[in-house]
């Protein structure tokens, strides 16, 4: 029996339609707190330094953050906090920035915009002074906006965009606009960082 081209289309239709199943779920939301820099700064150290002498401490971490490109924008030196400025992340062509700890971070800097922010935290420990580095990384979110008509091109680059901004139970409710959220630590610029500052305390 010769099969024809419409009896073949049948065919497949209702193999497609036998085998077809439910449409695959979308993934789970994500924590909001996953985006919040306190959840990252509060996940274990990975490196410290210690020394006798506070003020020395102090200031090889000063040194070091401005060798990194980095100015200071926090100095607590009562509590033990010194901060910097967020730092737009080294891209693949600034070759003399020693920031971003290994060649898949950089590359990510290359692909979309990533900035950095450490965190020094000192403490007391017996006789000796300690200091921690914490690295965080931030990632941009923007959305765009659908343009249906050459003469709307130029409303629409007027208003800011705007995202969905996850709740406390992570589901997207209301909007919010284009922001920094964090996405982890550099665990190995953080390492990176004692090693120089243990450098650095030598020099003193």
């Amino acid at each position: 029996m010769k099969l024809t081209f419409a009896s073949l289309l049948l065919v497949a239709m209702a193999l497609g339609g036998c085998s077809s199943g439910p449409p695959p779920q979308p993934p789970p939301p994500l924590p909001a707190k996953l985006g919040e820099a306190d959840y990252w700064y509060s996940k274990p150290a990975v490196a410290s330094v210690s020394g006798p002498d506070y003020q020395r401490l102090w200031d090889a971490c000063d040194d070091v953050a401005h060798h990194e490109f980095f100015s200071i924008d926090v100095q607590d030196y009562r509590e033990g906090i010194m901060v910097t400025t967020p730092e737009i992340s080294k891209q693949f062509f600034e070759v003399w920035r020693p920031d971003t700890g290994n060649l898949h971070e950089l590359i990510q800097n290359s692909l979309q915009s990533t900035r950095r922010t450490i965190l020094f935290r000192f403490f007391k420990v017996g006789s000796e002074y300690r200091v921690v580095p914490k690295v965080l990384v931030e990632r941009y979110a923007e959305t765009t906006q659908r343009v249906t008509s050459p003469l709307q091109y130029q409303q629409v680059f007027a208003q800011p965009a705007i995202l969905p901004q996850a709740d406390e139970t992570g589901a997207s409710g209301h909007y919010q606009s284009p922001h920094w959220y964090a996405i982890g630590r550099d665990f190995d610029m953080e390492k990176d960082l004692a090693a120089r500052i243990t450098d650095e305390l030598k020099n003193f």
